[in-house]
Formats: C-alpha cells, structure tokens, sequence
C-alpha cells in the first residue's frame, strides 16, 4: 500500500520553513551591513587610510579615504537593503494560489 501524505501538513510546514530561512538569511545581511557600517565609522574617526602616503594629508590621502568610506557605505547600504527583503519575504506569507486539478475542467470564463 502507497502511504499518502495530507497536503496541508507539508505545506504548512515547507511554509514554516520558508520562512525561519528567509528571517536568518535577512538578520545575517542586517549584521553585515551593521559591520560595514561600524568598519566605516571606525574609519572615519580613526584617520584610516592617511597612513598609504608618506606626506601627512595629501589630495591622494583624502581621495584614497573618500573612496573607501563611499564603498563601505555603498556596501551597508546594500546588506541592508537585502536583509529588509529577505526579511519582508520571510515575514509575509506566500499568496494561496489554487492547484491545478482545481482549475482543470472548469472554464475560466466564469
């Protein structure tokens, strides 16, 4: 005898799922961003990037500094924007569409 499986345990559970997934997948973006973020803080306030040039403060040092804290920014910017994503897609549930033996026989039309 072929065992069957009720559909609605093992949706709701694939749902369950889905989710906790997409909610760590987003926290783990949100603490990447929160690293960038804080590498770029701690960037600017310690005066990272002026030891690559032999002069104290030159064009090149603050052009070097500029482009780095522009892609760390850039960088957390991006993490965050993922994290709130995935989070948005774990948190909402998925639309409830209807299977395809339900719509078989029957005209669309009506």
């Amino acid at each position: 005898m072929i065992p069957t499986v009720r559909l609605g345990a093992s949706h709701a559970m694939n749902n369950i799922i889905r989710a906790t997934v997409f909610l760590v997948g987003g926290l783990c973006w949100f603490a990447a961003a929160f690293l960038l973020a804080l590498f770029a803080w701690s960037h600017v306030t310690d005066g990272d990037g002026l030891q690559f040039f032999a002069a104290p403060v030159s064009s090149g040092n603050a052009l070097l500094g500029l482009v780095h804290l522009l892609g760390f920014t850039a960088g957390a910017f991006l993490c965050f924007a993922i994290g709130v994503g995935l989070c948005a897609h774990g948190l909402v549930p998925p639309q409830r569409t209807k299977t395809i033996r339900e719509t078989q026989g029957r005209d669309p039309r009506r």
